[in-house]
C-alpha cells in the first residue's frame, strides 16, 4: 500500500495558500485596510512598477489577505490561479471587459 504524499481536501481548506506574516502568525492575518505604507518613495515605485512583490492597494488586489484567498481557491479547485472579486457585478464587468 502506498501513501499519497499530497495533502487532502481538509488540509488544503485549512492550510492551503497560507502565507506566514512577518510577525510569525501561524495563519494569514486579515488585513482590512486599503493601503499600505512604504519606507521610501523608491520602495513604493518598485512595487508599483512590478520590480518587487508587495502590498500596495486593496482594489488592485495587492493585499496579502486577498492573495492568500486566491491561492487557496486555486489549490482547492486544482487551477493555476484564481481571482477574488468584491461582488458578482465586478466579476461580470471583468469578464465582459476582458474581450
Amino acid at each position: 500500500m502506498t501513501v499519497d504524499p499530497r495533502p487532502g481536501l481538509s488540509t488544503l481548506c485549512v492550510h492551503g495558500g497560507a502565507q506566514l506574516d512577518v510577525q510569525g502568525g501561524i495563519h494569514t492575518p486579515l488585513y482590512n485596510h486599503s493601503t499600505f505604507g512604504f519606507p521610501s518613495t523608491a520602495a513604493l515605485l518598485d512595487v508599483v512598477e512590478g520590480r518587487t512583490e508587495g502590498n500596495l492597494y486593496t482594489r488592485y488586489g495587492l493585499n496579502p489577505t486577498i492573495r492568500a484567498t486566491e491561492r487557496k481557491l486555486a489549490l482547492l479547485e486544482g487551477g493555476e490561479g484564481a481571482l477574488a472579486f468584491s461582488s458578482g457585478m465586478a466579476v461580470e464587468a471583468a469578464t465582459f471587459l476582458a474581450f
